[in-house]
Formats: structure tokens, sequence, C-alpha cells
């Protein structure tokens, strides 16, 4: 099954020639689509070079991208911004896929000493709901970095702007205002709940991202919309994440945190595929010959959960192999 390609967004670069010394510091960055990582990058391409359409740096698959960026100024800071796949959907063979490559990636990012020092997560805060995906990509989250990585993550929250009213005639106007503190309410309150998700993560580290218009709405959102200010703010963590010296260490997939919960999910998913099968037997026993065309339908359903579940076995077995760690 074809994995998700991730929306790769390309930002301004400045190349090093062969290998990128360690001391360049390599920053993540994941956020699963309409989470507001594209705007993101397109605003620092903006704002550092005026031009958001440069190619990266190197693309390792459909996966991985690299932007080697330095950020203007009398302090130049130099770093690595690689943007790492997240789940997509709920499909068991995408978030394998998914993860196979970040794990391998950024393993081998560790044993050339290049840990990962900071990690940029990007949730968009007008979203009506929290999903099952958002959940996903949240335990993932932590399962890369574990608890003591945790203080190097930072939560950039995008959409801020969506609080501002459209089209208002005047900013300041007592309506307009009552309007944009109605909807950033809101706002500040699903921004509460997920903190609550996750814990670990300083106060400090939460940032409000949005590009607004308005700037008495901005300032209202206490939100920025320059992403260079947010960068020039990371957190930096010289020991790198957790799922760095698991994969070096076992050189398993399922010698990772989070390779275990992807084997744990396999090991689900197979369990209801099966009892499904089962199921799906004992109705085909019951059909009579008049139901030729339920019987052809549910026979192909039979076959394609057959399919799942020996797909799913050997994902299961392959991640257990030494060096699956490094399998893309």
């Amino acid at each position: 099954m074809t994995a998700s390609i991730q929306d790769v967004v390309t930002v301004p670069v400045v190349v090093w020639r062969g290998e990128r010394p360690p001391s360049i510091p390599l920053i993540g960055i994941i956020g699963s689509r309409h989470n507001g990582k594209s705007t993101f990058l397109k605003e620092l391409a903006i704002s550092i070079h005026g031009d958001a359409s440069l190619d990266p740096s190197f693309k390792l698959n459909a996966f991985i991208s690299e932007y080697d960026i330095t950020i203007p100024g009398p302090y130049k800071k130099a770093f690595t911004l690689v943007d790492l796949p997240a789940f997509e959907d709920n499909d068991i063979d995408n978030h394998a896929s998914a993860l196979k490559a970040m794990v391998a990636y950024l393993g081998e990012q560790y044993q050339k000493g290049r840990p990962l020092s900071s990690l940029i997560w990007c949730y968009d805060i007008s979203k009506p709901r929290f999903t099952v995906v958002d959940e996903e990509n949240l335990n993932l989250v932590k399962d890369i970095s574990g608890p003591n990585a945790l203080r190097s993550v930072t939560v950039i929250t995008t959409g801020w702007n969506k609080s501002e009213v459209v089209g208002a005639p005047d900013a300041v106007n007592p309506q307009t205002v009552a309007e944009v503190e109605t909807t950033l309410q809101g706002f500040i309150k699903t921004e509460s709940l997920l903190k609550s998700l996750f814990e670990g993560v300083p106060e400090s580290n939460w940032k409000r991202f949005g590009l607004f218009s308005d700037p008495v709405a901005q300032e209202m959102a206490l939100s920025s919309g320059n992403p260079l200010e947010l960068l020039r703010s990371l957190p930096s963590n010289k020991k790198g994440f957790q799922v760095q010296p698991e994969a070096c260490g076992t050189r398993i997939l399922a010698g990772t945190t989070a390779g275990r919960t992807l084997q744990r999910k396999l090991g689900e998913a197979i369990k209801r595929k099966g009892k499904d099968l089962w199921d799906l037997v004992e109705q085909l026993d019951e059909l009579d010959d008049d139901g030729v065309a339920e019987q052809i339908a549910m026979q192909q359903e039979k076959e394609d959960a057959e399919q799942d579940i020996l797909r799913w076995k050997a994902t299961l077995e392959e991640i257990e192999l030494i060096n699956s760690a490094f399998s893309h």
C-alpha cells in the first residue's frame, strides 16, 4: 500500500558541500496537513529572502526534506531544519511507512554525531475538534522525545488569525472587539486542553502563530506572525531525543518506544480484522443460493481481510529484525 506523501514546502537555504558539520544544529518540524506547518514554512522563507519557492537542500524520500537555513542579523544563526513525516490518517500501513522513514533518518543522523536539538510540532488551534489522528501525532511526538526531551519540544499553535473579524471596517469597534474576544476564548480553551494532554512541555515552549491583517487583533491574541522570532527562541537539547539512542542502541525498530507503539497498534489491528473475518465467514455460510451478488462481494471482502492480516503480520516480523531501525 502506498504511504501518504507529505506536503513539502520549500524554504530558503544556504547549502554546505559534503557532510554537514555536527556543530550545525538539527531542528525537526512535524505537523500533519492543515495544521499550519506549510504556512509557517512559507512565512519563514519570505521573512529571510522574500521568496517562498526554493528547493530543499536535501530530499531523502517522500517523507524527509532538509533545509539548511541561516537566520540573518548581527547574530547569525545557522541550522538544518528537517521536515519530518506525521500521521495523516488512520491507515496503519501509512503509519508504519512514516515511522520507518523517520526513525531511520534520525538514527543515521545520530550516528553521524548530529542529535536532534529541538522539535517543533504544529497544531491548528482553530480546528473544531481534536481528532483521533491529532492524538496519534501527539503521542508520536511524545514517543520520539521521551520524558527528558519534552522540554526541548516547542508547540506552535497556528491559526490564531482566524479569530480576526474579516472585513470589519473598524478594528476597535466594540462589537468587533467582542466578536474577536469570543472566538479567542474558544481558542484559549482549546490551547488549555492541549496543554493538559502534553504535560512536560514548559509553558515558555508554547508559541502562538497567525498572519493577522489587523495589529489590534494580533495583540489581543498575543500571537506572533514572524517565524524568525519563534525560531530564535527555540530550546536546545545537545543529548538528542529518545528515539535516536534507542535506534542506534538496539538497531531494531520495535526496540524504540515509537516502534513498540506501532507494534501494539498492529497487534490490535490484526485482532480487530480477525474478528471481522470470522463474522464474514459465518455470514457467507448462512447465505442461500439466491444471494449470488452479495456472496461475491462478501467473498472479496473476506479475501481483502485475509490479505490485511498477512501484510500486518509481515510488518510485525519485519520491525523486530536487526537493522530494521535503519530500513527506510
